[in-house]
């Protein structure tokens, strides 16, 4: 086993969930120790083993301001983030985690298969903090 300070800050600073909504594939949620949750694809994920042509988001993070990002989407865990478009089959992501939508991985947009790599979240999550308990509740621990 190697020692903890060669492990990714991935690894070393977020807590791994899965998130689950009816038959869609699961998604990967970590959750660093700010509260902060970034959203990815499970390692099981049917995309992971497709070539990945497009990511479309549905929402925006234009116009954002403040520490408490003022503006931003509020979106509920099934509220659907993006489209990924493979060669085979277009797939919707969902969010995952309530909260508000403070950031979008934008690189997709331009290096869709980035989306395959263990560094390659789709979105960055901001919870309200009197609810965060709650929603830890109800993400399956992944460990």
């Amino acid at each position: 086993m190697e020692p903890s300070y060669f492990k990714s800050p991935l690894y070393r600073y977020y807590t791994p969930f899965t998130y689950k909504y009816q038959d869609d594939p699961p998604l990967l949620i970590r959750m660093h120790t700010n509260k902060l949750f970034l959203v990815f694809l499970s390692e099981n994920h049917p995309i992971k083993n497709e070539n990945v042509l497009e990511v479309k988001f549905i929402h925006n993070t234009d116009g954002l301001s403040g520490k408490r990002k003022r503006n931003a989407p509020l979106l509920q865990p099934a509220t659907r983030l993006a489209v990924v478009r493979t060669e085979n089959f277009t797939y919707v992501i969902r969010a995952g985690v309530e909260g508000k939508l403070i950031e979008l991985n934008e690189l997709l947009l331009t290096n869709p298969n980035l989306l395959k790599e263990p560094e390659g979240y789709l979105a960055i999550m901001m919870p309200p903090l009197q609810k965060i308990s709650s929603i830890v509740k109800r993400l399956t621990e992944d460990k």
